[in-house]
């Protein structure tokens, strides 16, 4: 079993409450807009840029097809890539993957969620690094707002 996929496990074995989704969530926009930081250095912004845009005409794709398995590959991947930079990070990302597997089967979300990535990426391509870093947190916070839904109420 990958890394990955035994943190997966793991979490999913974890009870969550609404406010460690928050602080969940706002601290992955800090560590996703990081990430996009480190990647603007790369010297390699051509093969960067075309994995990112192949990653979101698949997500796209797949969202318009009904994918929900492939759509959310391909979404957890667009935040991911930009973390190629700092593999340690990678991990932490991929805990979020939890509730956005439960929030992103509904088409309405999907279709938001791929605005608010090619939104992010534009900005990225137009080489305004902070918009891209403001508008991840904000794409996080919009994201929190949809989990907080999927967590069991308690009485």
């Amino acid at each position: 079993m990958s890394d990955r996929k035994a943190m997966l496990k793991e979490l999913q074995e974890i009870s969550f409450t609404a406010d460690d989704l928050r602080e969940i969530y706002t601290f992955m926009g800090d560590l996703d807009g990081l990430a996009i930081r480190y990647a603007s250095a790369s010297p390699d912004q051509e093969k960067l840029q075309a994995e990112v845009t192949e990653i979101l005409e698949k997500e796209c794709a797949a969202a318009k097809a009904a994918d929900v398995q492939t759509w959310n590959r391909y979404s957890d991947e667009f935040h991911l890539v930009f973390y190629r930079l700092a593999e340690s990070a990678e991990r932490l990302r991929s805990g979020i993957s939890i509730f956005s597997n439960q929030y992103c089967r509904e088409t309405v979300i999907q279709t938001r969620i791929d605005e608010e990535h090619l939104a992010i990426f534009q900005a990225y391509k137009d080489g305004d690094i902070e918009k891209a870093v403001q508008m991840m947190k904000t794409h996080l916070n919009d994201s929190l707002n949809y989990a907080l839904r999927f967590l069991p109420k308690t009485f």
